[in-house]
């Protein structure tokens, strides 16, 4: 593990204000959309993408709940992508299909 890695975690809050605090943090990726879980206590717990340092600030500060599920940037390093050469394509001869749209 190195410092500043991206962690895939569970934050739970107990109060919303907290995370609504959370929510302007631009230094954590909450991805396309919020999913936010309200429990029977009033807690609230949400899935964030963010360095351990960060969910540990939170802990202190909030006394939230971090679970960190899954170093994201550890796995990249182990699993890198590779990007396949070649013309899918073919030239120009074979039509791209899809959502996108023809600038």
């Amino acid at each position: 593990m190195a410092a500043g890695d991206i962690f895939h975690a569970e934050l739970t809050f107990s109060q919303k204000e907290q995370l609504d605090e959370v929510l302007r943090d631009p230094e954590i990726d909450f991805g396309c959309r919020v999913h936010a879980q309200r429990h029977d206590d009033g807690s609230v717990t949400v899935i964030a993408f963010l360095t351990e340092d960060k969910a540990r600030s939170f802990e202190t500060r909030f006394q939230s709940r971090t679970k960190l599920i899954l170093n994201l940037s550890e796995q990249a390093r182990k699993n890198p992508v590779t990007v396949p050469q070649g013309d899918r394509f073919d030239g120009g001869r074979i039509a791209p299909k899809g959502l996108g749209k023809k600038i």
